[in-house]
């Protein structure tokens, strides 16, 4: 392509000497106008900004709650502790908000709930051991169904305090599923005053038949019962027992008020046996009652077809000069 210049010799140049009128000088856009012109359009693409990469979507976080794949839904804090009473199954299948702020970003699909294999929880285990704060209070957990393995630790600071007719101890009531094993209650403090209550422990208020409890124990806590209106049975660990005791043990203070009436029952491990099982286990702590309460160190009353076996009492820690 040939380009003429202009006729007039002295206009100025494309660059221009200064001086001259601003008709004669190119700017910049004229410029990149006329290379277009001059070499196409597709001229000007080169100097386009580059185009910029397009956002991604990120992946929801999951968060795998069974991380050994056993099963149990991990529990590493008081609130997660707290919300299994909201799963009283254990299976992780609950639409209650404080599960859900317990266990954020939790899986739920039916093929891997929680992250258990193949969406099979079947209970709870700790992952550490848990301290209460010196004013925290805990509500009892009712008709606990499931498995809660304490892989060893321990739940220090267990307060609780119950001014209603309800059974007081970490759980009210188990259900004939329950399993609870490898677990220590350390300074626990179970209070009741209300007007009536059945039973009241530490662990457990009461049981059902079929309930297993292994390796469980209560230490350097206390069970303190003020009851004037029936008779309640009353455990360092279980207050009505109805299941098995095996390799367990409570060191805890059981002490019931003067108000607590003569159809009561006291003892070290288990307030009273009913068809239960007790195995290789022992009581040793003080039991303190009115003179007319049935008591023992280690059990205060045993019925139906209770068998007890390679068990014992501290006579000298409990108090009591017979374990049964």
């Amino acid at each position: 392509m040939i380009i003429m210049q202009p006729k007039h010799h002295n206009s100025a140049s494309i660059a221009g000497k200064g001086g001259g009128g601003g008709g004669g000088i190119m700017n910049l856009s004229k410029l990149l106008a006329t290379i277009a012109l001059l070499l196409g359009a597709g001229a000007l693409a080169w100097f386009a900004a580059p185009a910029l990469p397009t956002p991604t979507a990120q992946a929801q976080t999951i968060t795998d709650y069974d991380t050994n794949d056993n099963g149990l839904i991990d529990i590493s804090n008081i609130a997660q502790l707290n919300a299994i009473r909201h799963d009283l199954d254990g299976n992780g299948v609950t639409a209650h908000a404080d599960y859900a702020t317990a266990f954020p970003d939790r899986e739920t699909s039916a093929t891997g709930t929680m992250g258990c294999p193949a969406g099979a929880c079947t209970g709870y285990e700790l992952t550490a051991s848990l301290t209460f704060g010196a004013t925290s209070t805990w509500a009892p957990i009712n008709n606990f169904n499931t498995t809660l393995d304490g892989a060893g630790y321990t739940i220090t600071g267990l307060n609780v305090s119950v001014t209603s007719d309800i059974d007081a101890g970490m759980f009210s009531y188990l259900g004939g599923s329950a399993r609870i094993r490898d677990l220590g209650l350390v300074g626990a403090s179970v209070t009741s005053t209300a007007n009536s209550t059945q039973s009241n422990g530490i662990l457990a208020a009461s049981t059902a038949a079929g309930v297993v409890l292994t390796n469980v124990y209560a230490s350097g806590g206390r069970i303190t019962i003020n009851d004037g209106s029936s008779g309640t049975n009353v455990g360092g660990l279980v207050g009505y027992l109805r299941g098995g005791i095996y390799a367990s043990y409570a060191a805890a203070a059981v002490t019931l008020g003067a108000l607590v009436p003569s159809t009561s029952y006291a003892g070290g491990l288990a307030g009273r046996c009913d068809g239960c099982a007790i195995s290789t286990s022992h009581a040793a702590g003080a039991v303190t009652t009115p003179g007319d309460v049935t008591k023992g160190g280690l059990v205060g009353d045993v019925s139906g077809a209770a068998v007890i076996t390679n068990s014992y009492c501290d006579t000298q820690a409990t108090g009591q000069a017979n374990c049964i």
